[in-house]
């Protein structure tokens, strides 16, 4: 028995497929569905998050700087509320395999420990840049090849 990986490389993604191949090359074994691995080449993005506090002079606690991607990157902040509030952000590019669904940026805002994001932001792949705005809270990320957010 011997392995053979086949490894695809394009601008967007690498694709990898395993099969276990028989003395006589037959195939063994394989992912049954012909489905292989891909890895997808990540956009990076930069983020603020702006959290409305009234028991601040500001009124506003910002939070920049923050780097992450479009692979299913996230980051966490924990505001100086009283209590804090936790918040969670995780951006997702959502390449579905077929039909009639389109590709998208995905931006879902959830506080700790909620099962459901509190919100989401859907936009085209390739947008410069995706927010959202609710209940005292905005948050946006701009990727590292748009223009910068001016906060």
């Amino acid at each position: 028995m011997r392995l053979r990986d086949t490894i695809t490389l394009t601008a967007d993604s690498m694709t990898t497929q395993t099969e276990i191949l028989a003395e006589d090359s037959s195939v063994l074994m394989a992912n049954e569905l012909g489905i292989a691995e891909v890895a997808r080449k990540a956009r990076g993005f930069t983020c603020m998050i702006l959290a409305q506090n009234p028991s601040l002079d500001a009124r506003f606690e910002r939070y920049a700087g923050i780097r992450t991607h479009d692979q299913g990157g996230t980051f966490d902040i924990s505001t100086q509320h009283n209590p804090p509030k936790d918040l969670h952000v995780r951006l997702l590019k959502i390449i579905p395999p077929a039909g009639p669904s389109r590709h998208t940026l995905i931006m879902q805002l959830t506080e700790k420990n909620d099962l459901f994001p509190t919100a989401m932001a859907f936009v085209a792949p390739d947008a410069p840049r995706v927010a959202i705005s609710i209940a005292g809270v905005e948050a946006n990320c701009t990727a590292e090849d748009g223009e910068a957010a001016r906060f």
